[in-house]
């Protein structure tokens, strides 16, 4: 018997599925696999603590809404970040053109505020969690576009904004349902793409800034509600500590493997 050759134009007295025991020498394992290690997936997770962080602070806002009598003096560093932000990016144009929007968003607010008053208390918080999760879920964190917001990071903030939506018809006035919306356009819409310019310019920046907003956020929840805090606290070490490990502890598993069987590449 003629000896087999890998070729599909010639006739051979062989089965179609043959090979023979030179076929597995070009097999190559993990060739393209990336080595991972722990402290640059620490590093990259500052990005994630620093999402959890903005929910967290968000919801913390909400309770304090629903439990505090608003005056006049909530608004002056709310409309201090915003201003200072718009003040910073943008050029005077872009800056007067959101502050009508902020002014329509002003006039919007009682809609807003009776828009979903009719949901049952159990559904809204059903609601509110399935958005806040889906904005952790979907929002961009490779992203270095410090201008721009790409598919599905659009997707996550306007879920923060229904978010907004459905915990705003449970303030009992129109300037509290303004102020939540307004956390939600900093804290979603605004703080990332702040946090991109940043990030573009330090690479150290997202450790500094994770830290300062932990310890801000854990302070806030501490106050109000020691198990919150101490929830988010674990969520916080979790994400950035014993996740980074696990993903490192199971790379040895990976089992990437290439060999003549794989589509020809043109290079």
């Amino acid at each position: 018997m003629s000896k087999w050759q890998k070729l599909l134009y010639i006739e051979q007295p062989y089965p179609d599925n043959y090979v023979d025991e030179s076929f597995l020498i070009e097999m190559k394992k993990n060739q393209n696999v990336r080595e991972l290690k722990y402290l640059d997936i620490v590093y990259e997770s500052t990005r994630i603590t620093q999402q959890l962080t903005s929910v967290f602070v968000f919801v913390w806002v909400f309770f304090i809404l629903e439990t505090i009598e608003l005056d006049l003096q909530v608004f002056v560093p709310f409309g201090s970040l915003v201003l200072f932000y718009l003040l910073w990016r943008q050029d005077i144009q872009k800056t007067l053109v959101n502050i009508v929007f902020i002014m329509i968003l002003s006039g919007l607010t009682p809609i807003l505020k009776n828009l979903t008053r009719e949901i049952s208390d159990d559904t809204i918080w059903a609601f509110t969690l399935t958005m806040l999760l889906l904005n952790l879920l979907f929002h961009d964190y490779s992203s270095t576009n410090d201008t721009h917001t790409r598919f599905p990071d659009s997707l996550s903030i306007n879920a923060a904004m229904s978010a907004a939506v459905l915990l705003g018809s449970r303030l009992d006035s129109n300037q509290k349902v303004f102020v939540l919306m307004l956390t939600s356009i900093l804290l979603f819409a605004l703080f990332p793409i702040l946090r991109r310019v940043q990030r573009n310019r330090s690479q150290s920046f997202d450790v500094y800034l994770s830290v300062l907003m932990t310890l801000g956020c854990l302070h806030l929840w501490i106050m109000l509600s020691p198990l919150v805090g101490s929830v988010y606290l674990f969520i916080i070490l979790f994400t950035n500590l014993v996740g980074p490990w696990i993903l490192v502890s199971l790379q040895k598993y990976k089992s990437e493997i290439q060999g003549p069987w794989d589509e020809a590449r043109i290079e």
